[in-house]
């Protein structure tokens, strides 16, 4: 029920006018006081909202009506101050799932307030719930601290959270490693998706000013593409591997000194003493457990490889300049041995995210790269086959440079030939 209720909340926030709330605030504080008493482990907020029987069955639109319709009157700092009270309460709860449902509500808050919510009331709320004694909460803390980092001061960010974060790796508990790894992820995709923005308008300013001097006219889709395809997770994103940065090569080394620029609290130092680190000896770990029958091995490894299997495009991406032959080997034999491990949901995550890998490793690995494509393509699950052929032309962009068309030709038949319309 608390799940339910966060899901119709959180669809909700995103109804809401926050944006406006910074013209009722100071320049340092907001003008916002909670006035909610301690409430119970059994005490639930959703009684303030309108009563529903069957929260998952109903519209998107339908649940968040719920509680828009309560506060449809109120300014915009009403709301944020009513919406507020309810996360204090639950972050105040004894009860370890209101404290996780509240960690969850502050990172969908702040993506839709103004940066002076994420210093003043949000981080001070979730920094109460990052030293929970729950891994859930923390977990879920973590992941919502990543979405809000842009937002907060420097000294904040390198005195708490990414100790914090750090941390984790340290620790044993799997299900808060994943949350770390995620979140690291995250902040990587969002440095990779800013350096591709401009790598495109570099190239479309590029291409305008030859054609304006009378060159040949160069299309601005042949140097940067940009498919989407749905996710194992069902959200429509951009493939992580599918997008040109404008170059026949990634310079990772550049990528780094951009990530130091772009990522508040982070040098180079971080990404390449630290994080290097870290991606080695969880994919030496993966690679272990995903060996194994995924039938065997307990809920949490799984759903740990299931996230490791979810970033690894990601992170291979961001992570590979700093790499040594060795370790580029260890970290593609971790990938190949997901793709062909006896757990689904690691192989729908794997052929997501294969353009990516393709993309990053080139042809150098073309032989370790084709085995995972000739896996991918012949799998038994459906969709993986579909998550695989619906990259597979950014794939095969790279991989036909190697001048090897016999075996991507064979791929490509397999594909062709599937029973299924949606993988043809």
């Amino acid at each position: 029920y608390v799940d339910s209720w966060t899901t119709v909340l959180a669809e909700s926030i995103q109804h809401l006018d926050l944006l406006s709330v910074t013209n009722s605030m100071s320049s340092d504080t907001p003008s916002i006081s909670f006035t909610t008493q301690e409430s119970g482990a059994g005490d639930s907020p959703a009684s303030r909202t309108s009563p529903a029987s069957d929260l998952n069955a109903m519209s998107s639109s339908g649940r968040a009506a719920i509680i828009t319709s309560s506060v449809s009157q109120l300014s915009a700092t009403q709301e944020l101050n009513t919406i507020m009270e309810w996360i204090a309460t639950l972050a105040r709860s004894d009860s370890l799932v209101l404290k996780r449902s509240a960690a969850r509500l502050i990172g969908v808050i702040s993506l839709y307030t103004p940066p002076i919510v994420s210093k003043g009331l949000l981080f001070p709320l979730l920094r109460t719930l990052l030293d929970s004694p729950g891994r859930d909460v923390v977990g879920a803390a973590i992941e919502s601290a990543a979405s809000m980092v842009a937002n907060l001061p420097l000294t904040i960010i390198q005195d708490e959270f990414w100790p914090k974060v750090l941390e984790t790796f340290n620790g044993t508990n799997l299900l808060v490693i994943a949350s770390s790894l995620r979140s690291i992820a995250s902040i990587c995709k969002t440095i990779r998706e800013v350096e591709q923005k401009e790598a495109a308008l570099h190239s479309a300013s590029h291409v305008s000013n030859l054609t304006s001097g009378g060159s040949a006219g160069v299309s601005v889709s042949s140097l940067v593409s940009n498919p989407s395809v749905t996710s194992p997770h069902g959200s429509v994103s951009s493939n992580m591997g599918a997008t040109n940065l404008g170059n026949s090569t990634t310079n990772t080394s550049s990528l780094i000194q951009s990530a130091s620029k772009r990522s508040p609290g982070l040098d180079s130092k971080f990404w390449i003493q630290v994080m290097t680190p870290v991606f080695l000896k969880q994919c030496a770990y993966a690679k272990q457990k995903a060996s194994l029958d995924q039938r065997t091995i307990d809920d949490d490894t799984y759903l740990f490889l299931e996230v490791v299997a979810e970033v690894f495009g990601e992170l291979t991406y961001f992570l590979w300049g700093n790499l040594l032959t060795a370790q580029r080997k260890q970290v593609l034999k971790a990938y190949l041995t997901m793709t062909t491990c006896n757990g689904p949901l690691l192989r729908r995550n794997c052929a997501y995210n294969l353009p990516g890998i393709v993309y990053t490793a080139k042809i150098k690995y073309y032989s370790e790269l084709c085995t995972a494509c000739d896996s991918l393509a012949a799998d038994g699950d459906e969709e993986t086959r579909y998550l695989m052929s619906a990259g597979f032309h950014e794939t095969l962009k790279t991989l036909i440079i190697a001048g090897k068309p016999d075996r991507l030709f064979s791929i490509y038949l397999t594909l062709l030939q599937d029973e299924s319309s949606r993988v043809q």
